[in-house]
């Protein structure tokens, strides 16, 4: 397809675009707490510039688009609809996120691209996490999958997951999955265990409930075995 623009191109003013993406980020499914009745998936894409740019789907535009942005893949999108991004929510400088619609195209990209992220993940060294104990600062975080967890009850309609980390450093630590990060990647990396899986966790708290560990929120995103150097050179 041509006559493509970048991301950073498109406002309010531009019609008719058209934008070659990569899908960097998917989230589980979630419902939305002060309307039961909202469901919603997040994502997250890129240009080939590294321009990042969040976007959300609602409800039955879930199931229409889910079969096709798939993680790490790459998409023509063009009719999403604008909205002016939260400033404590902007994924990048682009001031704009995305809405999924029924009148949004999406076509797959035939060309064959090299695979690797269009853009980078700054991930924090495990020994510098202290700093951000039990404060809202969420963090990026990177390491090999060392030991999965069975699957806990946690009240009532909660349930949780913990994860063995090892990164660069060589130090290990906990990340506990919560929810859905737990039943779906969780399930995941229990399944494939021994394949040497290499998570990068995003917007994850720092807490001290086993010492110093981490934990998903409902705003956290989990990458398994993203296509980056620095995963590939833990594997």
């Amino acid at each position: 397809m041509k006559n493509t623009m970048q991301i950073a191109q498109v406002d309010e003013n531009v019609k008719g675009w058209t934008v070659l993406i990569q899908v960097v980020e998917r989230s589980n499914i979630f419902v939305s707490q002060k309307d039961q009745s909202i469901s919603y998936r997040r994502f997250k894409f890129a240009d080939s510039e590294g321009t990042q740019v969040g976007a959300v789907a609602y409800n039955s535009n879930i199931r229409e688009s889910s079969p096709m942005l798939q993680l790490y893949k790459r998409y023509y999108i063009s009719g999403a609809a604008l909205k002016r991004a939260d400033p404590k929510y902007m994924v990048d400088s682009y001031p704009f996120t995305w809405t999924i619609t029924n009148r949004t195209l999406i076509q797959p990209c035939e060309d064959k691209l090299p695979e690797k992220l269009d853009c980078h993940i700054d991930c924090e060294k495990f020994g510098n996490l202290h700093r951000f104990v039990d404060t809202e600062d969420l963090q990026n975080v990177q390491g090999v999958v060392a030991h999965v967890f069975q699957m806990k009850d946690v009240g009532v309609d909660a349930v949780n997951r913990d994860i063995v980390l090892i990164n660069e450093e060589l130090v290990p630590m906990i990340l506990t999955l919560w929810n859905s990060f737990g039943e779906i990647e969780g399930s995941q990396l229990a399944e494939t265990i021994n394949a040497g899986n290499v998570v990068v966790a995003m917007r994850v708290k720092v807490t001290t409930f086993h010492g110093l560990s981490l934990s998903t929120r409902t705003a956290s995103s989990i990458l398994i075995n993203p296509p980056t150097l620095d995963a590939a050179a833990l594997k």
